[in-house]
């Protein structure tokens, strides 16, 4: 009969530890397995989106640098010129044109004859100029051969220039450029100090738009008339030859800031009166009143004076600029003087080396693309166009101040390809993580209802068994007794106690599947005095102290009554009772107390205050935050003795928070520990439960993997 009994007894503990496994380490370890196998698979890898970020921003930059984007680069360009320029009132340099009022009334036509220009040349010098550049037409055409350059004329012309110089005065003049070189004024004017008068306009080179954005500092070896006109100033502060200038094919350019809008204030259907210009940069006048002697000779004193055509007659003497394309709109006269005023005040562009281009425009679409694929939709949007706006601001800066042209359409246009590359790349990689999230997910659910299942068949089939093995044993305990000795009455009672705690272990199993099926839990609430529900559990208690020498004592103060779910609050305050006389130690005193409750930031309701005290073993600080977890343990010498499932004190938290109050502990080490409970009078309304469930369940594991991965950027 002994052996029986032993035997019965080893099953039933057989059976609990196998239930118990089969619950809290083979589906957690499934789950586990999934979670682990989910986050190993979409965790965001520093190395891959670097490499990724690294890689894609040298393919668009590489790409990039395949096309020169010259139109785009002059567009800037021209941008950048057209909103620096000011206007330079207090310049030193005067213009005099030779304008159509001028050809009209002293009844000639351009090419202006030579005789004439004596005569202009002779007036000028008697008012003792710096320097004179002289850029009207001297070589005579076939037709005024005979007219205008006779031996004569021409030694006048020279004798003049010659008298000028010869009072410390400074003349160049200017002559053509021609596919074959300087078109060489006749003898003796060949004798003269000239260079080639080159305004450059962009076709083959940069953009061929015809447009005037560089100067020609040297040709062919030799000096154009804008560098022999400045070297013969001499000036200490003007930089030669101006910065930024570099060699292009067989000449050397540089480009240069615009002093002034060179457009043409007049309606461009009349003829060209230089008194009609009502906002002139540099003071201008026109030929006619030079030789009539009308303008006073202090206007050119010791001034740098620049002659040339203006006539809306002669169309090569006008430009295209960075202001307009319009023909006979901006003359040619305004753009000499606009080189020359730039050369003098070193206000020339240094444009950065074709490598910085390379360097920004990687660095530009490497942060596009990393913002794009590590931050919000948003987030990445506003980085874009911040950067573009910074770069744009600060080229631009370093251009009006320094002189110093970083070429933005590689930058520019990296920065928007870059977005509208990652952009799509981000899309797909969010799609697909979304799907393998939904895919896994799918298993994730069958792996919890397979659990739920299991769990509900073993425990359901297991109710009976243990119900027939309890049954039996009483009506032993019952029949028998006067036939079994002590040792057999004690395992009998062993056998009860266990097939108590199994059935207890059962119902526990059973409420924790319910809480994560549904993620709903009624409570059916009364309105009852707290007080004489604590009384009951400390008298079912009673013997269970008395067998281990301890006491419970109770300080309960008058309660009105408060709704709650009795069963549910029977089942925490025994468990929390017996827990309090499991971890005990022998002669200790368990005491309970009630008290009201004030509202505070702990706690936002009135109510009641429940405090059960021993004088157990305590808890070690690092294991008070795990304590209401599911399956979980203090591990030591003196729980390793106790029976016990490690969901009590879960589900009790979790009874109490569906009351909406609180349950907490406080403890000490070796000196017991206090377990709070705080009821309001009144629950507040229950909505769906499932939104206050410890997170803990594989679907929940799952989004969250899913919704960090999101927002790492779809890595």
């Amino acid at each position: 009969m002994s052996q029986r009994v032993k035997l019965m007894e080893k099953s039933l503990s057989k059976v609990a530890q196998t239930l118990g496994f089969l619950y809290s380490r083979r589906f957690s370890g499934m789950k586990d397995a999934f979670a682990s196998t989910f986050t190993r698979s979409h965790r965001p890898v520093l190395n891959e989106k670097s490499i990724a970020v690294a890689l894609t921003s040298l393919l668009v930059t590489v790409s990039l640098l395949q096309f020169e984007l010259n139109d785009i680069e002059a567009t800037l360009y021209d941008l950048k010129i057209t909103s620096i320029t000011k206007s330079n009132r207090k310049s030193e340099m005067v213009l005099i044109a030779l304008d159509d009022r001028s050809l009209r009334t002293l009844d000639e036509q351009l090419p202006y004859s030579l005789s004439g220009q004596v005569r202009l040349l002779e007036s000028l010098t008697q008012s003792r100029p710096q320097a004179i550049g002289w850029l009207l037409e001297t070589t005579p055409t076939q037709e005024t051969h005979d007219s205008f350059a006779s031996a004569q004329v021409k030694r006048q012309f020279v004798e003049a220039v010659t008298k000028f110089e010869s009072t410390g005065g400074q003349f160049t003049l200017g002559t053509s450029y021609s596919p074959q070189g300087e078109v060489t004024p006749a003898f003796p004017l060949n004798q003269l100090d000239h260079a080639p008068a080159i305004i450059h306009r962009d076709g083959n080179i940069f953009s061929e738009d015809k447009i005037t954005r560089r100067a020609v500092w040297a040709i062919s070896g030799g000096p154009t008339f804008h560098a022999r006109f400045t070297e013969k100033l001499k000036d200490p502060s003007t930089a030669l030859p101006p910065q930024g200038t570099f060699r292009d094919n067989r000449a050397d350019y540089f480009f240069f800031r615009w002093q002034t809008d060179p457009e043409l204030d007049i309606d461009a259907d009349l003829p060209i009166d230089v008194r009609d210009i009502k906002k002139p940069a540099w003071k201008i006048f026109s030929a006619l009143d030079i030789i009539n002697g009308k303008i006073p000779t202090s206007e050119f004193t010791d001034k740098k004076v620049i002659v040339g055509s203006l006539s809306r007659d002669q169309a090569t003497d006008f430009a295209y600029t960075p202001w307009s394309r319009k023909p006979f709109t901006n003359p040619k006269l305004f753009v000499h003087a606009n080189i020359l005023e730039a050369i003098k005040t070193n206000q020339t562009v240094t444009r950065s080396h074709s490598h910085w281009a390379f360097l920004l425009t990687l660095i530009a679409s490497a942060f596009v693309i990393a913002c794009v694929f590590t931050t919000s939709p948003i987030q990445g949007l506003v980085a874009t166009l911040g950067l573009a706006l910074s770069f744009t601001i600060t080229s631009h800066v370093l251009f009006s101040t320094q002189g110093v042209w970083i070429p933005s359409a590689h930058v520019l246009t990296g920065i928007i390809v870059s977005y509208y590359v990652a952009v799509p790349y981000r899309l797909y990689r969010e799609y697909r993580a979304r799907w393998e999230f939904q895919e896994r997910n799918k298993i994730l659910t069958q792996v919890e209802e397979m659990k739920r299942n299991f769990v509900s068949l073993v425990t359901h089939d297991l109710k009976t068994p243990v119900a027939r093995i309890q049954g039996l044993t009483e009506i032993l305990s019952k029949k028998a007794a006067e036939r079994l000795n002590d040792r057999d009455q004690e395992s009998i009672k062993q056998i009860l106690n266990s097939t108590d705690e199994l059935n207890r272990f059962i119902s526990s199993i059973l409420e924790l599947n319910r809480i994560d099926t549904s993620g709903e839990f009624s409570l059916h609430l009364e309105s009852k005095d707290i007080n004489q529900l604590i009384e009951r559990a400390a008298h079912d208690f009673k013997a269970q102290a008395k067998s281990k020498g301890a006491r419970i004592e109770l300080e309960l103060e008058p309660q009105f009554p408060i709704r709650f779910d009795t069963a549910l609050i029977r089942r925490v305050i025994h468990n929390l009772i017996d827990n309090a006389l499991k971890y005990s130690n022998h002669g200790g005193i368990i005491k309970v107390t009630s008290k009201d409750c004030c509202a505070n930031e702990a706690f936002p309701f009135d109510g009641v205050e429940i405090q059960i005290h021993d004088q157990g073993i305590g808890i070690h600080p690092d294991e008070i935050d795990k304590l209401f977890s599911r399956f979980y343990r203090i591990k030591n010498d003196h729980t390793t003795r106790v029976a016990g499932t490690g969901l009590g004190l879960y589900l009790s938290r979790y009874f109490i928070e569906a009351h909406g109050g609180t349950l907490t502990v406080t403890s000490q080490l070796g000196m017991g520990s206090t377990f709070v409970i705080r009821l309001p009078v009144n629950p507040p309304i229950r909505r769906e439960r499932h939104l206050d469930r410890p997170t803990t369940g594989l679907r929940f594991q799952s989004e969250t993997l899913a919704h960090e991965q999101m927002n790492a950027g779809g890595f």
